[in-house]
């Protein structure tokens, strides 16, 4: 398995008491390959997690074309077809139910 390190913006990094406590939305959410051609993987990792998470695809113009919502997740593997997509930049919109928002940049390349 090949992961990518990605750069993660936040606009929020913990939590408020719930959930969980002193961990970022960046050790929850990872994802691979990128660029990507067919299937964008993403990994979520949040044991003790209380709360949903919601994770969109946003095209070039700002669409979202991809949307999943998870609740009260604990692992998850997600697998998005993007093959069907035309290349460019794309965005991995991650926000938590508090608000918290982490946007992370996705290049589909065939």
């Amino acid at each position: 398995m090949f992961v990518v390190a990605m750069t993660f913006t936040s606009v929020e990094a913990q939590t408020n008491g719930t959930g969980l406590s002193g961990r970022t939305l960046e050790n929850v959410v990872s994802f691979y390959p990128n660029p990507v051609s067919e299937t964008l993987h993403i990994q979520v990792q949040a044991e003790g997690w209380e709360n949903s998470l919601t994770i969109e695809l946003i095209d070039p113009i700002g669409r979202q074309i991809e949307e999943i919502i998870l609740d009260r997740v604990e692992i998850s593997n997600i697998a998005w077809e993007v093959s069907q997509r035309p290349e460019g930049l794309y965005f991995l919109r991650v926000i938590k139910d508090e608000g918290a928002v982490e946007i992370h940049r996705v290049t589909i390349s065939h």
